[in-house]
């Protein structure tokens, strides 16, 4: 009995121990809520190319313009609270003055099988462009950022 018991507890201690650690990585991980939010910049450019396909998305001052190639006048959508809330949260993800830096994960632009997207982003009359990437898989480092954009998309 006795037999049973100790390994009982072994059991119990090392699951309660496992539970502990798990829940120490998950405070040590570095969160957007626990600093203080960056304000929105300027201005958020992401233009997309391919063969035959143009798109370019603008936003400032709460206003998104949607163009679907480069003659396109554009449409204009006033984004919501939550939306803003949302694109101020994806903005704080990463570091700025490195977008350049960030590099994509996947080469499919090279070979036609994505199209190529840059974002460009000025902030207090500095601009910041990141390098090409797929649009199908941007950086993870501001990935949450052109997904936030996309959903911003007016439904064909």
């Amino acid at each position: 009995i006795m037999k049973y018991i100790f390994t009982i507890a072994m059991c119990l201690a090392s699951l309660l121990s496992c539970n502990s650690t798990k829940n120490t990585e998950d405070t040590n991980k570095p969160s957007v809520s626990n600093k203080t939010l960056q304000p929105l910049p300027n201005t958020i450019e992401v233009e997309t190319v391919a063969r035959g396909l143009y798109k370019n998305v603008v936003i400032t001052n709460g206003i998104a313009i949607f163009k679907a190639d480069r003659t396109d006048v554009g449409t204009t959508v006033k984004l919501t609270k939550e939306q803003l809330q949302a694109l101020k949260l994806a903005y704080n993800e990463f570091e700025l003055d490195r977008i350049n830096e960030y590099l994509s994960t996947t080469e499919k632009r090279f070979s036609d099988a994505s199209a190529a997207s840059s974002i460009k982003i000025i902030n207090n009359n500095v601009e910041y462009v990141s390098n090409d990437f797929d649009t199908s898989n941007p950086p993870i480092e501001f990935s949450t950022l052109i997904k936030t954009i996309g959903t911003f998309l007016p439904k064909k």
